[in-house]
């Protein structure tokens, strides 16, 4: 390194991390021969002995097994309408005991072996996984950071570090959604992985597991709103560690969903629910994300860039509003599956989240007991009974102290009557001309019954005109 005329701080952290990894280094090629040169029979008991350290100190193998000793008789079902099958052995001819004993093992006899090297991605964010990458993962030597981009103009943010006996990758497993986060390895690691396939075997003999993992997920991520401070009764490593769990990204998504009136109060379950169900698109510079002709059949969130809300007018192009990262769009429009009446376009790169109606009515099923059903059912049915047009549909991030809630309101009530104004005139421009109408009335007039039919036809499509008018 003298001759290569490093700088002295460079040359210091290429020594230290020589230091750090050569030992992992040297560790897992060994692992990585034996491995290669041994029976199968042999590489599963390996493996056995390596893993069964690790996660008989994990935390969610801790909570399962105290779950299964306290279990008298079979857990009730831990997710409604959940993929997962049914245990196909009755838990009552099964001791809480003999269960206890056989969850390790099982679990174990279900991993597979990951070796990673320094810097390795071994799951990437929004990135959804295919085949075997359909796994989540034990951290049996080593440690791996977890980052989070929650903006795509910004760098990723560190929010915690995972150490010996941690896991990480079970959202994908429970929600089969894209990776919520990065995960980089800091070493040599050895990591031990639980595929998919293998989840649903263990998840259907042993379901406390799955609980327990969504116990886990909640409990860490889902009371976003930490002690920022000693608090009495709390330990200080528990107040330390929720500090470092705080990730921007599901920050920013409860806030956002959290506009939307009816799920302003939602619990973390059904919370968990909707974020992990919304499914998002890029969108280039100019290109349209809405356009008149389609319906709204989704609720979606801005989750970066700027849209533009435009329509035409006696063959001018009107700007309405411009909506920037954190709105909500069509959240009353899409119960009714309504028209759009205006052009949505991007004014630059921009990434919108959706949540198609059919999957949200599933989320509702999935909770009929909890408040949150019946206040969206409650809201759905208010809609559908007023039978108004929502042309302009969408609820607006605002800056604190900017502009005051209620000038909003208002501002936006009056764009929708304007708008409507101008839906109407439109709707009557399609309509044929009274002289056209005669002239077709007075080439069929001979048919059976065509004064009839005509008076009908002609009441339809223009008493309301008459009647405004009035």
């Amino acid at each position: 390194m003298d001759n290569m005329k490093l700088e002295k701080d460079l040359r210091k952290n290429i020594r230290e991390y020589f230091k750090r990894v050569q030992q992992t280094m040297t560790q897992q090629q060994e692992l990585k021969d034996l491995l290669k040169r041994i029976s199968p029979s042999l590489k599963k008991k390996v493996q056995s002995c390596m893993f069964v350290t690790a996660l008989g100190k994990n935390c969610v193998i801790l909570e399962t097994q105290r779950m299964i000793l306290s279990a008298r008789s079979a857990p009730e079902e831990i997710h409604p309408n959940q993929s997962i099958r049914a245990p196909t052995i009755p838990q009552e001819n099964i001791g809480a005991a003999q269960r206890f004993k056989n969850f390790l093992p099982t679990i174990v006899d279900n991993l597979g072996t990951e070796l990673v090297i320094p810097e390795d991605i071994v799951v990437n964010q929004d990135n959804m996984p295919k085949g075997v990458d359909q796994a989540m993962y034990f951290i049996s030597k080593g440690t791996c950071t977890v980052r989070v981009q929650a903006q795509s103009a910004k760098e990723p943010v560190t929010i915690r570090q995972l150490n010996e006996n941690d896991h990480f990758g079970e959202i994908h497993l429970l929600y089969r959604c894209p990776r919520s986060a990065t995960v980089v390895s800091n070493n040599y690691n050895t990591l031990a992985r639980l595929k998919y396939d293998n989840f649903k075997d263990l998840s259907s003999e042993f379901p406390e597991y799955e609980q327990a993992l969504r116990k886990h997920v909640i409990q860490v991520y889902g009371d976003m709103k930490k002690p920022e401070k000693d608090v009495p009764g709390v330990p200080k490593t528990d107040i330390n560690k929720y500090r470092k769990a705080v990730d921007p990204r599901i920050q920013f998504i409860r806030e956002t969903i959290g506009r939307v009136p009816y799920l302003s109060s939602i619990d973390d379950e059904v919370f968990f629910d909707i974020m992990f169900a919304l499914t998002s698109k890029n969108y280039e510079k100019e290109e349209l994300v809405l356009t008149e002709e389609n319906n709204a059949e989704a609720l979606l969130f801005i989750d970066d860039g700027i849209l533009e809300v435009y329509t035409h007018f006696e063959a001018n192009e009107f700007i309405l509003e411009r909506l920037g990262r954190g709105t909500a769009l069509n959240h009353r429009a899409y119960f009714m599956k309504d028209s759009m009446y205006v052009n949505i376009r991007c004014t630059k790169e921009a990434k919108v989240l959706s949540l198609p109606l059919e999957r949200m009515k599933e989320i509702i099923n999935r909770w009929p007991d909890k408040k949150f059903s019946t206040e969206m059912l409650y809201f759905q049915n208010r809609i559908l009974k007023q039978e108004k047009k929502f042309s302009l549909d969408y609820i607006v991030k605002v800056p604190k102290n900017k502009v005051p809630d209620d000038v909003i309101v208002r501002e936006n009530v009056l764009k929708n009557m304007c708008m409507n104004f101008i839906i109407d005139i439109r709707e009557r421009k399609k309509r044929p001309k009274l002289s056209d109408f005669m002239a077709v009335y007075k080439s069929q007039k001979d048919e059976p019954n065509a004064k009839e039919k005509f008076q009908k036809k002609m009441k339809m499509l223009y008493t309301n005109d008459l009647t405004n008018e009035n």
